[in-house]
């Protein structure tokens, strides 16, 4: 019985070691998908960063173009208007001396 006994312990013992192995196992793999989520969380919260930066940068590009295209159109309305006083004045001045 005595034999049987140290038997039965070391059986005990093995699976208690092995159970032992796998739970430092399972420990191990859980602080490293810990530290991989982690690292997606640090990636993500960076592209939210930079998705917030691309959008203030294009809405500044977008209101610069904008002034652009303003002052090109006010630009041309002027030479148009100054062109148009240039025809005017000379026509009056041609059909006011006749």
């Amino acid at each position: 019985p005595l034999f049987r006994s140290n038997k039965t312990v070391t059986k005990v013992q093995k699976q208690l070691d092995d159970v032992v192995g796998v739970m430092h196992e399972n420990i191990h793999k859980m602080v490293v998908r810990g530290e991989k989520l982690e690292d997606l969380q640090d990636r993500s919260e960076d592209l939210a960063d930079s998705a917030a930066s691309f959008r203030a940068q294009a809405r500044r590009i977008q209101r610069q173009m904008w002034w652009r295209r303003c002052r090109s159109r006010i630009i041309l309305a002027v030479v148009i208007i100054v062109i148009l006083s240039i025809i005017i004045s000379k026509v009056l001045l041609l059909f006011g001396h006749t």
